[in-house]
């Protein structure tokens, strides 16, 4: 069979980049208009709170409106690209202007909030329709070098953006990529899925079935969306972490950060294009097990390191098995879900993560308190490295 993963893909590929752009540029401008206007933390934690709790209850709403049907998807997740259109051009208007309230913008930080929470589970749902079953990592791949890509070059971009055109700018560009975004999304003709697809059987017409019921007869997707979500919460204080082991043992500046951060992401995009296909014989379990044991191993390394170059090649190397275990865990995941309960699962899993981050970044942060950052990184690396032996318990078999 021909490896082009076709138009269907590429046309939501497109959109997704489109989108992560315009949403890198928007998180950037929110987040300095009310550290400069305000100059409140408490403003600005009540602003990340706005961005997450509105995205975890709309992604349970949208995740069991689209299981009831799956022909739903596509034009869920064209509404939640819309969406955020307006929005951010109320976020500019305010911007350009000099006016800042923050009841109006808290509003509009978590209206945008509602659209990411509406497009996450429609976007994973949706992809099995796009592409064949032996497909899913590479498309998979494809999707998340766009979201690492545009973490590690977005507040670059933004801050040439701010410096040349203004602090409002971003907020139009971003306007701008969301409307694009729901124009290129609604071109997008799914096919309904069949046995042969990675959905299997489409979900329209088929009895309704509850996402607990499902769980509770398919152990091994439940154990799948726990480690999924536990790769996750360890990988995310990562990032206070090594911005602590930056300032404190290496006695350097936001740049090294911004080095370290941009190795690890593209140590991600390598992983997702060469190292996915080193393993592409390989099992799922051997794969996850294999690459999650390096990771570890390669991030526990990095914070005995003392030298940033060889930090950030040792976070480059973790980059790519990072890849390659989420990918494949995804992956994993796509093939063991029932279409009727996939778009539950997923908001699921998005919502654990999002109310369960604050949980591990404040864990992390008392941690650094009593122990130095090279320490906690140690036993980080090893703990992720410890989560290898559950997956290894679970049952593998080869990609058809």
């Amino acid at each position: 069979m021909s490896r082009r993963l076709g138009g269907r893909f590429y046309r939501l590929f497109a959109a997704d980049l489109v989108s992560q752009v315009g949403d890198a540029l928007n998180f950037i401008g929110r987040a300095w208009f009310v550290v400069s206007a305000s100059e409140s933390p408490v403003v600005l934690s009540l602003m990340f709170i706005a961005a997450s709790l509105p995205e975890a209850a709309l992604s349970i709403l949208s995740g069991r409106f689209i299981d009831r049907d799956t022909r739903r998807r596509r034009w869920v997740l064209t509404l939640a690209y819309a969406v955020r259109a307006p929005f951010s051009v109320w976020l500019g208007v305010l911007a350009l202007a000099g006016e800042f309230d923050p009841v109006e913008v808290l509003l509009c930080v978590a209206m945008v909030a509602v659209g990411n929470g509406m497009g996450i589970p429609a976007a994973k749902a949706l992809l099995p329709q796009l592409v064949r079953w032996d497909q899913l990592e590479r498309a998979i791949g494809l999707l998340g070098m766009v979201y690492r890509g545009t973490q590690a070059v977005g507040p670059a971009i933004a801050g040439l953006v701010v410096g040349q055109l203004g602090l409002a700018t971003l907020f139009f560009v971003d306007a701008a990529a969301s409307v694009a975004a729901a124009l290129i999304c609604a071109t997008i003709r799914p096919r309904a899925p069949t046995a042969g697809d990675a959905g299997g059987e489409g979900s329209h017409g088929a009895p309704r079935i509850g996402v607990l019921e499902f769980f509770s007869t398919k152990v091994v997707a439940l154990r799948l969306v726990f480690y999924s979500v536990a790769l996750r919460l360890i990988g995310r204080p990562l990032y206070v972490a090594f911005a602590v082991f930056v300032e404190r043992t290496l006695y350097s500046d936001a740049t090294v950060l911004g080095f370290l951060l941009s190795a690890f992401a593209l140590g991600y995009a390598l992983g997702a294009l060469i190292l996915l296909r080193v393993f592409a014989n390989v099992g799922e379990r051997a794969r996850v097990v294999t690459s999650v044991v390096l990771c570890g191993a390669l991030i526990a390394a990095a914070g005995l390191a003392s030298a940033a170059v060889g930090v950030g090649i040792l976070l480059a190397g973790g980059g790519a098995c990072f890849a390659v275990a989420g990918i494949t865990l995804d992956a994993w995941l796509q093939r063991e879900l029932d279409d009727r309960v996939r778009g539950r699962a997923y908001a699921l899993l998005g919502t654990t993560v999002a109310l369960a981050s604050p949980v591990a970044y404040l864990v992390m942060g008392f941690a650094l308190e009593s122990v130095r950052a090279p320490t906690a990184i140690v036993a980080l690396g090893i703990v992720l490295a410890a989560t290898s032996i559950g997956v290894a318990r679970l049952p593998s078999r080869m990609v058809p």
